[in-house]
């Protein structure tokens, strides 16, 4: 509504951005305030996000706004929810600092129209001449005053949506559900198949809301908090959609109809015949030959300045049937090996008899030892997790099986900022019906160059990003590879 009325007053506004990661960009803001600046409004927490600033932060801004005599609107309509402080500490400090609250959100009657607002006797003594005759009906009022006397109501209330709220996000860890979740009373997730799930509410009837985020280009569904969410039906459906999702890629590696195109897996097994088994050399918009599979392995020796005469440790996350490790236990190396098909363990295992490979999922290393290993590859893996959480979890389980100054390159990294170019140069070399056919009900992962920097940074440096070989018919970068050492 702050933009509204300011429309409706002809004023000039000027719109801070957030980050990737859905945090304001402070330093934007701060650069931003001059002696032209009128006003400045902050909801805090704001909506629909839920993000909140520190006091520290708010601090800043008020110190800078309050030299040049620029009033500073704080709207704390969802303190209630928040894990943050109400900045009511900073008014006697602070004469260009307003407050406004209401009995909207965490009070629950948004149909009263109460609210307040707080600040130095200056501001309120000309806010005074403004207001409206009776701005607040005799019942609006008398209803108020009911709940301030008999806040502990409100407060049970909210504490049980504080609870739901933690419940949620443990289950959506769990199941591996991407989730924004703030300090508000409803949250925002990305299940696996949405579609299915907005099917099952409109035949339940129940109302819902999608919206789409900024730097993404897929549906969040936003759910509102309520004491038991997390038991009813609609989140069981949920998650039961979103499981049965995780579990079809699984199903695919399991079931590899490329094996039977070569017997007898043993040593003398070749990189062109592994690279066939694990269907890089099948596929028609996405496949490998020999020449660009050895441009990989050279790119990863160069920028990761590999010398094999060292007998490095090297492990592959998602290693298939091993045509990537092959060449480095061909050169004396000491490979090991994770991925999630029992089929392609048992091929690699084949293929290099003397390395180590277990079937687990990315995020599960536990048969890894700490610090003991000198290089992380992965080849194409990633655009299979189910969301940036899983992500979260295999990054943190690779800075513990790294050694000291350990190094990383994951390729093939589908960027999320042509996804919608990737998918229709697919649907283009397939057919549309066919993309949907192979397609359904399954999702690849999208993730920008700069969002997976954001990632890394706190806890490795010399991070690089570079194309990925092009593959198969694309005629663009669709994918990068990504390069760094552990701090």
């Amino acid at each position: 509504m702050h933009r509204i009325y300011a429309e409706i007053q002809n004023a000039q506004i000027l719109k801070i951005g957030y980050t990737e990661n859905y945090k304001l960009k402070i330093e934007e803001l701060l650069s931003s305030i001059n002696k032209d600046i009128s006003c400045m409004c902050i909801a805090n927490p704001n909506s629909p996000i839920g993000d909140s600033l520190e006091l520290s932060e708010l601090i800043k801004i008020l110190d800078k706004t309050n030299k040049l005599n620029i009033p500073v609107l704080i709207d704390e309509a969802y303190i209630e929810y928040s894990s943050k402080k109400s900045c009511f500490s900073l008014l006697k400090n602070y004469e260009n600092l307003i407050i406004s609250r209401t009995f909207s959100k965490g009070l629950g009657c948004a149909g009263l129209r109460i609210g307040y607002l707080i600040g130095n006797t200056n501001i309120m003594n000309v806010v005074n001449k403004l207001i409206p005759c009776y701005e607040v009906s005799n019942i609006s009022a008398r209803f108020g005053r009911y709940l301030l006397e008999n806040y502990t109501i409100i407060q049970n209330y909210i504490d049980l949506i504080k609870k739901e709220r933690e419940k949620l996000i443990h289950l959506c860890k769990k199941n591996n559900i991407d989730y924004i979740i703030g300090d508000i009373n409803s949250c925002h997730i990305k299940p696996n198949n949405i579609n299915e799930i907005i099917n099952y509410m409109e035949n339940q009837k129940i109302l819902y809301k999608t919206r789409k985020l900024p730097y993404d280009n897929d549906e969040w569904l936003v759910l509102v908090l309520y004491p038991n969410l997390c038991e009813s039906e609609l989140f069981k459906k949920i998650i039961e959609t979103n499981s049965k999702c995780n579990n079809v890629w699984k199903k695919i590696f399991s079931k590899i109809n490329y094996l039977e195109k070569i017997k007898n897996v043993n040593e003398k097994t070749t990189i062109t015949e592994l690279l066939e088994i694990n269907g890089h050399l099948n596929s028609k918009t996405g496949s490998f030959d020999l020449k660009k599979w050895y441009n990989l392995i050279n790119k990863i020796n160069v920028h990761l300045s590999l010398n094999l005469k060292n007998t490095p440790s090297i492990l592959e996350i998602g290693c298939g049937g091993g045509a990537l490790l092959k060449y480095y236990y061909d050169n004396n190396c000491l490979i090991y090996g994770i991925d999630y098909s029992e089929k392609m363990i048992s091929i690699s295992k084949k293929a290099m008899k003397n390395g180590k490979f277990h079937v687990s999922e990315a995020k599960d290393l536990s048969n890894i030892k700490k610090n003991s290993i000198d290089y992380v590859l992965s080849h194409s893996c990633f655009q299979y997790f189910p969301n940036i959480n899983y992500l979260k979890k295999v990054i943190n389980e690779i800075i513990r099986v790294l050694t000291k100054n350990g190094k990383i390159y994951i390729s093939d990294v589908l960027n999320k900022d042509l996804k919608k170019e990737n998918i229709n140069h697919r649907i283009k070399e397939i057919g549309e019906e066919r993309y949907k056919k192979l397609y359904k009900n399954l999702n690849h992962f999208y993730i920008s160059k700069n969002e997976f920097i954001n990632l890394l940074e706190e806890n490795f440096k010399n991070i690089k990003i570079m194309n990925s070989v092009i593959r198969g018919t694309e005629k663009k970068y669709f994918r990068y590879d990504i390069f760094a050492e552990l701090k």
